[in-house]
């Protein structure tokens, strides 16, 4: 969320009760823990012939992957404190 609102990119939030039902959560755990994230595109439909959604949507996904993966640094540690 900081790395969306320092460089104007437009996000959304979404709650997920429990666990995420992605394959992150099988890496997030896999030995002991692996610092892992989740972003997705919003769209209707998922999975169905009508799937729908927004070209904006996927532009600022692309772009807020790019810019996170730009700011990486070596010495990041996301460990939970």
């Amino acid at each position: 969320m900081k790395t969306a609102t320092d460089a104007a990119i437009p996000y959304q939030q979404q709650a997920v009760g429990g666990t995420s039902p992605t394959d992150a959560r099988v890496v997030q755990e896999l030995q002991g823990g692996v610092a892992t994230g989740v972003i997705s595109v919003p769209l209707r439909y998922m999975h169905t012939p009508s799937e729908v959604v927004c070209i904006d949507d996927i532009q600022a996904t692309i772009e807020l992957v790019q810019e996170f993966c730009c700011r990486l640094r070596p010495d990041m540690d996301f460990t939970p404190t």
